[in-house]
């Protein structure tokens, strides 16, 4: 799972944010966003480290080394981007093909678009924007999910 977001450092949380937040520029000293309470050190990787898609790069996103871990960091928007290997023998889905995904262990479905599709020695890659997720999925880095 990809998304625009920004590491924050414990000096850099506003007084009184809370886990899930909405936080103005004013507070933030930069962009607003959503606050998230927790870090994983991936909050580098943009939709953009997706491209050029292909199976290899979705291969190198899911072997991102963690960086420093922060304190707590910014959703900035709320579209997140799902960089996924699909199981062999799919049927690889057109661009522009909307579509809902199901991700495991998350209650419920999102609204997705493909935004691009890579087959490459007979793997699969797929690159999903969901515009509607950020929240809700703001703890999934790494995730199975179904597209239906």
């Amino acid at each position: 799972m990809l998304r625009r977001e920004l590491a924050l450092e414990a000096g850099e949380i506003p007084d009184g944010a809370e886990d899930g937040k909405r936080l103005s520029a004013a507070e933030t000293g930069r962009e607003p966003g959503v606050y998230v309470a927790d870090a994983d050190g991936l909050e580098a990787l943009t939709p953009d480290d997706a491209q050029p898609l292909s199976p290899a790069r979705v291969d190198a996103l899911l072997a991102a080394s963690p960086e420093r871990a922060g304190a707590g960091r910014l959703l900035v928007g709320r579209d997140c981007w799902y960089a996924a290997l699909c199981a062999s023998g799919a049927a690889p889905p057109e661009a522009g093909t909307a579509c809902r995904l199901r991700f495991e262990g998350v209650e419920g479905e999102y609204a997705a678009s493909v935004l691009a599709v890579s087959e490459e020695d007979g793997r699969l890659a797929v690159l999903l924007r969901i515009p509607d997720g950020a929240l809700p999925l703001a703890r999934l880095r790494l995730a199975r999910a179904d597209m239906g």
